[in-house]
Order: C-alpha cells, then sequence, then structure tokens
C-alpha cells in the first residue's frame, strides 16, 4: 500500500504539471510523464506524448492560474494510484472558468512515479467556490 508520502508526492508532481514554467521545461515534463503518456483533453481530443510536449512547449497562458482541490487517491497496487480531483482556471480578477473533473493514473517504476494516462471532463460551475487552493502548488513549488 502506498504511504501518505507517495501520495502527497503525487499530487505535488501533478500540480507541478499545473504550472506555466514547468509545462515549457520539457526536461522536468519528460520527468513526469511516462513514455506511453496519453491524455484525453477537455476538448475530448486524445494526445499521445509527442503531442502533448509540443502543445505545452507551446501553449501561451492568459494571466491566471490553474487550481484544484479535493484530491482523492485510489490505489490499484503498490506501483500505480488513481487521482482524481476538480479544478478550474482562476483569473487574476478571481473569475473561475473551465471547471474540469480530473483523473490520473500515476505509476512507479524504478522508483520513479510518472504519470501515465490522463482526463478531464467539462462540468458546469462547481457548487461550492473554490477556496483559495493556489496552497497546493505554492507548497510544493521548490520541489519541481
Amino acid at each position: 500500500m502506498c504511504s501518505t508520502s507517495i501520495i502527497e508526492q503525487v499530487i505535488a508532481k501533478e500540480c507541478a504539471l499545473h504550472r506555466k514554467e514547468n509545462r515549457h521545461n520539457m526536461a522536468l515534463c519528460r520527468e513526469l510523464l511516462h513514455p506511453q503518456f496519453i491524455e484525453v483533453g477537455r476538448s475530448g481530443s486524445q494526445y499521445n506524448l509527442s503531442q502533448i510536449l509540443c502543445l505545452m512547449n507551446e501553449e501561451e497562458w492568459p494571466d491566471g492560474e490553474v487550481v484544484a482541490e479535493q484530491f482523492h487517491c485510489a490505489y490499484m497496487n503498490s506501483d500505480a494510484l488513481l487521482l482524481t480531483y476538480r479544478s478550474a482556471w482562476r483569473k487574476t480578477d478571481g473569475t473561475l472558468s473551465e471547471h474540469a473533473y480530473r483523473s490520473s493514473l500515476w505509476v512507479e517504476q524504478n522508483g520513479k512515479w510518472q504519470l501515465l494516462h490522463h482526463q478531464g471532463t467539462p462540468t458546469s460551475l462547481f457548487s461550492c467556490c473554490f477556496y483559495d487552493m493556489g496552497w497546493v502548488i505554492k507548497n510544493h513549488k521548490s520541489k519541481f
């Protein structure tokens, strides 16, 4: 069974992928994303590793940040876990948009946790507002 520290590490890695400076760091992205990575985005489009790396490297971000909360972890076995949470884009004025439920399958190989599969499902506004969840990202910022 995975320890709390492993769950915290995986959440930190997930949140690291939410930040612009990390998404433009291809060495870090290759470290975090599994060679067989697949994403099904909010749009319904599917991307493999090379496609997502190209998109991440070229994307331009408007002012704001990704906020994420309500992380849940389900252990598949000792070297795989499913992380689910909800996210939104928070503009600098505090307005939220692009609400999504997200799921990520993380696998451990050779002592290293990598993201194998990610899916974002668009949803309507959540029933309650996001708290200032930037703490998840900020607390782990120095690790990545």
